[in-house]
């Protein structure tokens, strides 16, 4: 099995349940140290959100489209993640892990991220995507601007708890 990062009808990048593991933590750990804003800090939890941990592996798949963009924002927001990926590529936060990802595998998934988030205009954006996600979340926190982050990694902590310490986990809930 494994998981599809797409953009609409214009292009995708598919990775394995490992990578896909390795990929969101080094995106959390990276983007949870670089993220300010609240536009930019809820990007990443959404990416958090895609934790196989908790939903199983093979299907986190998602359109880049659906993410809770700012369309006013947007082009401020592409340009944090090319900060993020620059950040991953130079093992940001890489030190909090018990494992050293392999960067030889992750760096061209880093790099198709990085083309797919160059490629997204404001048409591309799926209008209410943002809305929807924000009234689906249970963490009234969050709407609120109010923020936590995992003592041990320093990343941003979802509903379900931090991606990398789920990552490290042996025990999944399925």
């Amino acid at each position: 099995m494994a998981n599809t990062i797409y953009l609409n009808n214009k292009d995708s990048m598919s990775m394995s349940n490992g990578c896909t593991d390795v990929f969101l933590t080094t995106i959390g750990l990276s983007g949870s140290r670089l993220a300010v804003t609240d536009g930019e800090k809820r990007l990443i939890l959404w990416l958090l959100e895609r934790d196989q941990w908790v939903w199983g592996r093979g299907i986190v798949g998602f359109n880049l489209a659906e993410m809770p963009w700012d369309i006013e924002n947007l082009e401020s927001q592409k340009q944090f993640f090319c900060s993020v990926i620059n950040g991953v590529l130079e093992e940001s936060g890489w030190e909090t892990l018990d494992y050293k990802p392999n960067k030889d595998l992750l760096a061209p998934q880093i790099r198709s991220f990085r083309r797919l988030i160059g490629a997204l205009e404001v048409e591309d954006i799926i209008v209410g995507a943002k809305k929807e996600w924000l009234e689906a979340s249970e963490n009234e926190a969050w709407r609120q601007g109010r923020y936590a982050f995992c003592s041990r990694h320093g990343i941003l902590l979802t509903d379900t708890g931090c991606l990398a310490c789920h990552d490290m986990s042996e025990n999944p809930p399925l």
